[in-house]
């Protein structure tokens, strides 16, 4: 909304498929045995990892996200130790399950958006290119675009602190009841 009441280009780059719907499949997956053997030992990998543990002690579980989640901000969720903890949660757990309903087609879906992003870049070569996207997916999009020579990434610790804006009305009324 913010792009498009400024005349900027916005490229939509997540990508869900609902067919299959993965998370029923994996809600029916969950109940067959092999994957509760599957699922003790991702918790068995977790549990001896030194980032994940490290993380943990500091933080508290990573599936009790609401009661640590609400008090830290915008740093924390961009920052080194929640970011080095997802990614290597998802490392281990692709180790365990593959890129299946499980991991809500970790790898898949990343490389699809991924090639969105490059689309978006392309399409505003020489320019700048913000991409916003949900906190699991940045570590990922991270790794990847520091691998292309034609892209300079930068950390969102090197833009702050974000100056306060009074939203627009239409901006307002999104964030407040639609999203």
């Amino acid at each position: 909304i913010w792009g498009l009441s400024r005349g900027k280009p916005v490229a939509p780059i997540d990508w869900w498929s609902d067919k299959p719907n993965d998370r029923e499949i994996q809600a029916k997956l969950a109940k067959e045995p092999v994957y509760a053997a599957k699922q003790k030992r991702l918790e068995e990998l977790l549990s001896r990892d030194e980032i994940i543990t490290r993380f943990e002690k500091r933080y508290g579980p990573m599936d009790e996200e609401p009661k640590w989640g609400g008090q830290l901000g915008y740093r924390f969720w961009n920052g080194k130790d929640y970011q080095d903890a997802i990614a290597e949660g998802y490392r281990l757990s692709m180790r365990v399950y593959g890129d299946s309903p499980f991991n809500l087609h970790y790898l898949t879906r990343n490389k699809h958006m991924m090639d969105l992003i490059r689309n978006a870049i392309r399409a505003n070569h020489s320019h700048r290119v913000i991409v916003l996207a949900g906190n699991e997916h940045k570590s990922f999009f991270d790794r990847d675009l520091k691998k292309d020579p034609e892209v300079e990434t930068l950390d969102f610790n090197s833009i702050l602190p974000l100056k306060t804006v009074k939203f627009a009305p239409s901006i307002a009324r999104f964030l407040n009841d639609d999203d």
